[in-house]
């Protein structure tokens, strides 16, 4: 699933916020698929909130990484700054 694709489709923040939490955690269940103590294969626990090394000698859990963020909008009277990454294309 290609999030930004979506992008547009998206029209309340509620909805911005329950696609960014269902592509981000079907990610990492792509990518969680081996215990990274064992090797071995894990499987989704709680309902998808976490997975469990399937070797019962290892048995970790293990949860979804959660990165605090912050957005501000810095403004001046009526002025906002804006920014962007110099390796963005142009007009992105």
């Amino acid at each position: 699933l290609r999030p930004r694709s979506l992008g547009d489709q998206v029209s309340t923040s509620l909805e911005a916020a329950v696609m960014a939490t269902a592509v981000g955690k079907g990610q990492w269940h792509e990518n969680a698929q081996f215990c990274s103590r064992c090797g071995s294969k894990t499987s989704p626990k709680n309902h998808g909130a976490s997975r469990k090394c399937t070797n019962e000698e290892c048995g970790r859990t293990v949860f979804p990484r959660v990165d605090p963020a912050a957005i501000v909008l810095v403004t001046s009277g009526d002025y906002c700054l804006l920014g962007r990454q110099s390796r963005w294309v142009e007009g992105r």
